[in-house]
């Protein structure tokens, strides 16, 4: 397990050997944002900028519709630049 994946809850890697965040920043984004806990937020926030979560949201359709939401909200991102949100 790299040591990239050991800083999170072990559940959200689960099936993953290998993660870089250079390669995989959206991912990992993703699968916090979703799934992570308090703990698991605070440690992305250390490895991301704000611009980075702020991109993925409005970007990526893998986030719940509840995640979109929130992070719509937290952001205070229109909801239509939001392609999880675009249905």
């Amino acid at each position: 397990m790299s040591n990239l994946i050991s800083q999170f809850s072990d559940w959200l890697f689960w099936d993953v050997a290998d993660l870089s965040l250079d390669k995989n920043r959206d991912f990992i984004i993703v699968r916090v944002l979703n799934d992570g806990t308090d703990r698991d937020l605070r440690q992305l926030k250390k490895l991301c900028s704000e611009n980075d979560i702020i991109s993925v949201v409005k970007s990526r359709r893998g986030l719940s519709i509840r995640t979109a939401l929130f992070w719509a909200n937290y952001y205070q991102i229109p909801y239509h630049q939001c392609k999880s949100l675009n249905m």
